[in-house]
């Protein structure tokens, strides 16, 4: 039953991509010249894109790193975990959550617990998502030109995100245990354990200061070298803007990489930025161009990653030996 639906999803995602090349071939506007001398005109800037991503994966690395170092007792070293890393984050590309189904394997077999991973698993995304969401409805809010009533909305999304984040995996617990009361199904008890103790877990990690440091701290990080990564990427191809519109056009491309399905599908995520760039004033071709170009970059740089680390890892236990 599984592999029919692993098969089922396969074939899925290639009718997708198949659909997606055949639109670009009629929707795109190739002016292979123009194209051309954009990227030699900044091809500094592009070489300076891949080398940003790079540091850009290692700090999300150590930041995973941290946080998994601050709240277990034990863990792997570091050029252990970075291999790791970037071999899960290399399957994700491949096929969505193969990579992090891999990651949780392997540090089950170092000593860290499925319900340990899943906790910091959450920790990790969810904050990562809810603080670019609360740091982009805040320059919204400040840079924004509109009228005041907008600007109550966004404020009021910001205090709902917020709300959401913290009362999430307690409203998910009391829902399993709703169903669990009234209809007697032997999954819903386990499924209600892992609940209440990976909401346990989580609420001892959320009260750990130093982990909300290091959340912090790496959450600006990133924030600052994704919005410099697509300014970079959107003044090659499509150049100036206003500062609100290219701060909502930031938030188009996070929600969209933020869906893991989307990310699967080669191409789809391009499509879908530069289709909802087109109602901005913005030509699709250099739209599609704009968001390829850090899909591009950051392939780019998992593989560099990848070798670096490799080797090191493999010269440090050659050592050992």
């Amino acid at each position: 039953m599984m592999r029919r639906k692993s098969k089922n999803l396969t074939y899925l995602r290639l009718g997708i991509f198949l659909i997606i090349t055949i639109f670009l071939l009629f929707k795109a506007d190739y002016n292979l010249n123009q194209i051309y001398s954009k990227i030699i005109t900044d091809k500094l800037n592009i070489c300076f894109i891949i080398l940003a991503f790079i540091i850009f994966h290692n700090i999300i690395g150590i930041r995973m790193f941290v946080i998994f170092k601050l709240g277990l007792k034990k863990f792997l070293k570091y050029f252990k975990w970075m291999k790791l890393y970037y071999e899960s984050l290399s399957m994700n590309m491949i096929l969505s959550h193969t990579g992090t189904a891999y990651r949780a394997y392997q540090l089950k077999k170092n000593g860290v617990s499925y319900k340990d991973f899943l906790s910091f698993l959450y920790i990790l995304y969810f904050t990562y998502i809810i603080f670019n969401i609360i740091v982009v409805l805040i320059e919204l809010i400040i840079f924004l030109e509109g009228d005041s009533k907008l600007k109550l909305y966004l404020g009021f999304f910001l205090g709902s995100s917020v709300f959401f984040f913290l009362i999430f995996p307690r409203t998910i617990k009391k829902i399993i245990f709703i169903f669990k009361t009234n209809y007697k199904i032997k999954y819903l008890d386990i499924l209600y354990n892992v609940t209440s103790d990976f909401a346990f877990k989580i609420k001892i990690l959320l009260r750990n200061k130093k982990i909300l440091i290091a959340l912090l701290i790496s959450g600006f990080l990133i924030h600052a070298f994704e919005m410099c990564l697509f300014y970079l990427s959107f003044q090659i191809f499509l150049g100036d803007t206003s500062l609100s519109k290219y701060i909502l056009l930031f938030a188009v491309s996070f929600i969209i990489d933020s869906i893991p399905f989307i990310k699967s599908i080669p191409g789809l995520s391009e499509i879908l930025y530069a289709t909802i760039s087109i109602p901005f004033g913005f030509d699709f071709t250099y739209s599609f161009l704009t968001k390829f170009l850090l899909t591009f970059s950051s392939i780019v740089s998992l593989s560099f990653n990848y070798f670096i680390h490799s080797t090191v890892n493999y010269s440090l236990y050659k050592k050992l030996k």
